[in-house]
């Protein structure tokens, strides 16, 4: 559990990608199940103009919703409701620092994550 719960933050930034829009077969927010709609609640009122891609992105991320506990379901409605509140600035550079994160030796990504999570533990 405590690795999935570590995985959030990086699945939300991951699930940003720019891509192009344009899909008539994406699904409109009413057409998806109350498990959906519950998962990516945060995202309502942008989701039908979300790219279908990243629509399909979010769908595979709401497919383990339900199995995670209320603080991991907790932690990751505020990850999405933080990310709909960037500016496409802000959402560039989280985009650049997932990606210098992801090239980094094994070990030092652990490091860079140690440290986020004791910062994030003394600013609570």
């Amino acid at each position: 559990m405590a690795a999935r719960t570590r995985a959030l933050p990086l699945l939300i930034l991951c699930l940003g990608l720019a891509l192009p829009a344009g899909a008539a077969g994406a699904p409109r927010w009413q057409d998806l199940s109350a498990t959906q709609q519950e998962a990516l609640r945060p995202l309502a009122r942008q989701w039908d103009g979300l790219p279908p891609r990243q629509q399909d992105k979010l769908l595979e991320m709401a497919e383990i919703y339900p199995r995670l506990d209320s603080h991991q379901k907790q932690l990751l409605r505020e990850r999405l409701l933080q990310w709909t509140q960037l500016t496409p600035a802000q959402r560039n550079q989280a985009r650049e620092n997932y990606r210098k994160l992801s090239e980094m030796p094994t070990q030092q990504q652990e490091q860079i994550r140690k440290r986020w999570r004791e910062f994030c533990v003394e600013s609570e």
